[in-house]
């Protein structure tokens, strides 16, 4: 990844580990299941509700776009997920210790999701969030 790529994506990991984050949760699912129900209301929702992309200009900032269908979009996503049996769940960054140790593999993955009180969020270096639950 070039460097200008990868700056910008070390920086948000780096203040994405500081910050609570919201997660799709449905106890005792596995990774694979839980990507292939996100895929699928992904691309229900882009079938659904397809990118109508806008163009402007504003001072100071110049010519931009933006996708005037991105909130709608991101509804029926959470409705696809919401019938699925997913709830949305805002989790707190974990520790350093705790994060270190998920980013170097130290800490197992479990078989299948669980969350407790005591469950946190590791924002990984290549933009992806690990949930962890001691």
């Amino acid at each position: 990844m070039p460097l200008e790529r990868a700056l910008p994506v070390a920086i948000a990991a780096l203040l994405a580990g500081c910050v609570p984050a919201s997660f799709w949760i449905k106890d005792g699912v596995s990774l694979a299941r839980y990507q292939r129900d996100q895929t699928g209301c992904e691309v229900t929702g882009t079938q659904q509700v397809p990118t109508n992309t806008q163009f402007g200009w504003a001072p100071y900032t110049g010519i931009y776009s933006a996708d005037t269908n991105t909130a709608l979009r991101q509804r029926v996503i959470a409705q696809c997920m919401t019938d699925r049996g997913y709830r949305r769940v805002e989790l707190p960054a974990c520790p350093g210790d705790t994060a270190s140790a998920v980013r170097s593999g130290d800490l197992p993955r479990r078989p299948s999701m669980k969350i407790t009180s005591e469950s946190c969020h590791v924002a990984m270096m290549d933009g992806s969030y690990r949930l962890y639950t001691p």
